[in-house]
């Protein structure tokens, strides 16, 4: 049962070592390690996961950042935010090219 519990505490609460000191708090005393809890969520038996179904078209979302300096040397320089969004890849000769991009 202690086992379980340790279980339960590392995946509904938001780290191994917060799992073991609650355990320690509940118990009494430091009964397992974070580790030893690592180690037991990665030999648990997953129940009743099931496959994800594919629903309508997927999306991709990608964002990045360009900085750039400007020409007068008193002004700072920017970063510049680029957003891409489209429907994945479609191969034409070596060349890749984005699905309905946006």
């Amino acid at each position: 049962m202690l086992e379980e519990t340790a279980i339960h505490l590392a995946v509904t609460g938001s780290s191994y070592r917060q799992a073991a000191q609650s355990l320690e708090k509940l118990v009494g005393y430091a009964c397992m390690s974070h580790e030893t809890i690592r180690q037991l969520i990665v030999e648990a038996e997953v129940v009743g996961h099931r496959k994800m179904e594919k629903k309508g078209r997927v999306f991709f979302i990608e964002a990045d950042g360009l900085y750039v300096k400007r020409q007068r040397s008193c002004m700072k320089g920017k970063e510049e935010k680029i957003v891409t969004i489209h429907q994945g890849w479609e191969k034409n000769g070596k060349r890749v090219s984005l699905v309905n991009r946006r």
